[in-house]
């Protein structure tokens, strides 16, 4: 970022345009998608959201992972080497995805597993929502839902959806991954498996997919 002081006050701005504006509250800020913005602009953009009357509502985060990715080898450590409800963006992926292939919903379902099983990713957001533009934009109907003509009040609701909706209409805000082998596994032959459990340990909720690498990038 070639003027790093001006781009914070610029983001400050459009906090604060959002609360008095609006009366949103932002509760986190990031960095800059899909690049590096330099541990300069981090340094200031801390500085001047700490020091503003956000500095206890926003959190400024760092820089996230970027389409982590998947392996099929579980964390060495079972993933106990971080607090289970960290919150610093550092255990998120920033970015997951679905274009109009047909695939897609494989791909997330492999993801939003393993993500947590071999690299204690515990979050992820989800590129895009709703394909609101026209298709002979760039990546046209890559969204979730696609809604393209308002118009019509016509929607169609697409195949990653399904794949989102069997964690996170089962994952209320506060559950908890059970432990590693005990819950959370590879399986033999092949495919994963998540527990989550609630926070008065009374419910759980178990996802399993058997998804293959090779047709599900």
């Amino acid at each position: 970022i070639d003027q790093p002081l001006e781009t914070a006050k610029y983001v400050l701005s459009w906090i604060r345009g959002a609360k008095t504006e609006h009366q949103l509250d932002i509760d986190y800020v990031g960095q800059w998608n899909e690049k590096d913005a330099g541990e300069e602009y981090d340094h200031i953009l801390r500085d001047v959201i700490g020091s503003s009357e956000f500095g206890n509502t926003t959190t400024v985060l760092g820089r996230i992972r970027h389409y982590s990715g998947t392996t099929d080898i579980p964390d060495k450590n079972g993933c106990r080497q971080y607090q289970w409800n960290i919150s610093d963006g550092s255990r998120w992926v920033d970015e997951e995805g679905s274009i109009f292939d047909g695939r897609s919903a494989r791909c997330l379902a492999r993801c939003l597993n393993r993500q947590y099983i071999s690299q204690c990713y515990n979050a992820i957001f989800q590129w895009h929502l709703i394909s609101s533009f026209y298709d002979y934009f760039l990546w046209p109907r890559c969204g979730v839902m696609v809604a393209n003509r308002p118009w019509s009040n016509e929607y169609e609701i697409t195949s990653p959806l399904w794949a989102l909706a069997h964690t996170t209409q089962f994952n209320p805000i506060g559950w908890r991954y059970a432990a590693h082998n005990q819950g959370v596994h590879m399986l033999e032959h092949g495919g994963s498996m998540v527990t989550r459990i609630s926070e008065d340990l009374n419910d759980f909720s178990i996802v399993l997919e058997k998804m293959q690498s090779e047709s599900s990038r």
